[in-house]
């Protein structure tokens, strides 16, 4: 019977830090991580689970599959605290169907957001320089 909870998720997640190292911060020891990274412990209790999500910086959830995003559940912010016109582009941008026209978007926005640094940091260097007085 597989795991109720996704050992490739805890493996990719520890990513290059020893299994030690990920196993004292859970407060496990080596052994059992390695048997939990490798779905030889069918069911894991919610208090070792919690402590993993902790050690990995991810959530219960992600580990037991109900999310694909492995941010912490207090790391994603909810659609209810965008501005409205934050909600309508998040809106434009999941109606959009083609992965291509998707890398185009994010493009798009980062240019804009580039200018938009840019222009700012002009405007700080001539409000700052005192080159020009006033007349």
């Amino acid at each position: 019977m597989a795991p109720a909870y996704r050992p490739e998720r805890i493996r990719r997640l520890r990513g290059d830090r020893p299994q030690y190292v990920v196993a004292f911060e859970a407060g496990l020891t080596q052994g059992h991580l390695s048997a939990i990274e490798h779905g030889r412990i069918e069911s894991v209790g919610i208090e070792i689970l919690s402590s993993l999500a902790d050690a990995l910086n991810t959530s219960v959830e992600y580990l037991i599959g109900r999310t694909n995003i492995p941010r912490p559940i207090d790391q994603i912010i909810p659609e209810d605290a965008l501005e409205a016109d934050e909600q309508d582009l998040l809106s434009d941008y999941r109606a959009i169907q083609s992965p291509g026209l998707r890398a185009a978007a994010r493009d798009a926005v980062r240019g804009l957001r580039v200018a938009s640094d840019r222009a700012r940091q002009a405007e700080r260097q001539t409000d700052g320089s005192g080159d020009e007085a006033p007349s």
